[in-house]
């Protein structure tokens, strides 16, 4: 969907560590969502949003067995 997502530099996306402020961003670049695609890239596009939501929801499962295990330590 991005090659270089808003916020991510190229050192970034190598890295391959995001922080807060770049998913901040991410989530504002899906509100301006291409109205005149075509349907093949609708569909394109539906596929890679579901990819991402996947992602995102395995993210968020890791930083939060992360953050349960800081706060029992």
């Amino acid at each position: 969907m991005f090659e270089n997502p808003p916020g991510v530099s190229s050192r970034s996306a190598v890295s391959g560590v995001l922080d807060a402020r770049t998913i901040a961003r991410w989530a504002a670049a899906l509100v301006d969502v291409d109205r005149n695609a075509t349907d093949e890239e609708r569909i394109t596009q539906i596929r890679e949003l579901e990819v991402l939501k996947c992602a995102a929801e395995a993210a968020q499962a890791v930083l939060t067995a992360d953050f349960d295990a800081s706060q029992r330590e």
